[in-house]
């Protein structure tokens, strides 16, 4: 998937979200519409995409118990970046809480979302402190935004106005991960042997 530029956005969701993602191939190859569009409404997945994964070797990669070896393999033998595949792994699990957050009912059951992404936005951070390079720079600003906007003190009133503090927040939250996704990629692009 890495080598073809269009499914590029493809092999970036895989990469930060395999699980997911791979269980929204089966479900859209298995004929369940919006399978994968309910989930990443942003991403284009081509025809051609699903038409590989019918093939023996592209069902195949659906069957295995875990893409992690291939993925692995893959990020090792073309990127000299050290810490990419992990990064990855936390931009899924970042973007996993922000459908949690929009799934959750309550004021009080977002914050809570919101903490744990704070959480997980700090190991991200610890892993990205690796990286070296211009791009790892602006990936560095763009984890650490995340995590200011996102400890901001809770409001202690349920009001209008925490809604729309946590709405805001969510907004900015889910355009700093698109950036981070989009700096990710740069950076693997930038650093493959």
């Amino acid at each position: 998937m890495e080598f073809r530029a269009d499914w590029k956005d493809a092999y970036d969701t895989l990469l930060s979200e395999r699980e997911v993602f791979v269980d929204a191939l089966v479900q859209k190859l298995g004929g369940v519409a919006g399978a994968v569009e309910n989930l990443w409404p942003e991403l284009a997945v081509d025809d051609a995409l699903f038409e590989y994964l019918r093939t023996p070797g592209g069902r195949h990669l659906l069957e295995v118990p875990s893409l992690e070896p291939y993925l692995h393999s893959a990020g090792a033998t073309r990127s000299t970046q050290p810490g990419l595949m992990e990064s990855y792994r936390s931009l899924g699990k970042l973007r996993g809480l922000l459908r949690t957050y929009d799934a959750a009912g309550t004021g009080d059951e977002r914050w809570q979302v919101r903490s744990e992404l704070v959480k997980e936005a700090k190991l991200l951070l610890g892993t990205v402190t690796q990286m070296s390079g211009g791009a790892s720079e602006a990936l560095l600003a763009e984890v650490e935004e995340l995590i200011r906007r996102s400890e901001l003190p809770r409001r202690t009133v349920a009001d209008r106005e925490g809604d729309s503090e946590l709405e805001s927040w969510r907004r900015a939250a889910g355009d700093t991960l698109a950036r981070v996704q989009a700096r990710l990629r740069r950076l693997r692009d930038s650093t493959e042997t």
